[in-house]
């Protein structure tokens, strides 16, 4: 029997999680989002709750919730904090969790934990330790996966979308591995996948979450930049690394021939 999932607790509520909580809320689902500094810009039907990754989170966001989603970065916000106190506060948000145990977690990691090296990756790919780009999210991959019997680890390509153009990182500096296929993952995308996936029952461990499309990626940036009128970037670097993410077994539970994707010529930036 299908569990039936009202209310949704997002943890980390920034660039994505404060969009997909209004996406949500679109939907007819009861949304509750964690912010830090200051309240995000929402609609009153959607409920905030102060969090701290250094203080205790409340329990209350957790226990009323079916589906928990945590969407933090990895640093969590303060990149000269060692790794052990990294961890140790991601501890503090798995002890919270466990406890909840008809509640499914779901949390963000990033094809980045994949080595920088030609080949394609899908999710059964055996990691030998440091091996991938950033073994700090191995290990906080790890630690939920370890405590969290119904927990989904999200490894999501490159985010883009409206004001994270691709290009505007190319500005003073070549792009590397231009022939090689693009990863990248459009935020309304990733709405449209998540929604399917909080109805899935028994989902996997591990999703790699990204476009099952890939161009080259000066192929797509001289489209970008003949549609956007924007600068010249400079191709001429000669590394060759060709990587690709396999996002198969995404598009296999979502039946992605239900879903409206949006093909990468026509990802809307505001530029």
């Amino acid at each position: 029997m299908k569990q039936l999932i009202k209310n949704i607790s997002i943890i980390g509520a920034g660039w994505l999680g404060a969009e997909f909580a209004k996406f949500l809320d679109d939907k007819g689902l009861d949304v509750t989002i964690t912010y830090k500094n200051q309240k995000k810009n929402v609609k009153e039907s959607i409920k905030q709750e102060y969090f701290d990754a250094g203080a205790e989170l409340q329990e209350s966001i957790i226990t009323k919730a079916d589906i928990v989603i945590i969407m933090l970065t990895p640093h969590l916000g303060n990149r000269k904090d060692s790794t052990t106190n990294i961890l140790e506060k991601y501890k503090r948000i798995v002890d919270k969790v466990k406890n909840s145990v008809d509640t499914k977690v779901f949390i963000t990691s990033s094809t980045s934990v994949y080595p920088n090296k030609t080949g394609i990756y899908s999710e059964n790919f055996s990691f030998s330790y440091n091996e991938g780009s950033h073994s700090l999210l191995i290990d906080i991959e790890n630690l939920f996966m370890d405590n969290i019997p119904n927990c989904t680890v999200l490894r999501l390509g490159g985010l883009i979308g409206y004001d994270r153009f691709p290009l505007k990182y190319y500005l003073k500096k070549p792009v590397k591995n231009a022939q090689s296929p693009v990863n990248y993952l459009y935020r309304d995308d990733f709405f449209y996948y998540m929604h399917k996936l909080i109805f899935v029952d028994d989902c996997p461990q591990i999703i790699n979450m990204c476009s099952p499309i890939h161009y080259k990626k000066e192929y797509l940036f001289r489209y970008y930049q003949k549609k956007y009128d924007y600068f010249e970037i400079d191709y001429s670097s000669e590394s060759s690394v060709n990587r690709l993410i396999s996002s198969h077994l995404l598009h296999v539970l979502v039946n992605s021939e239900t879903v409206n994707l949006t093909d990468a010529k026509d990802f809307n930036f505001l530029l």
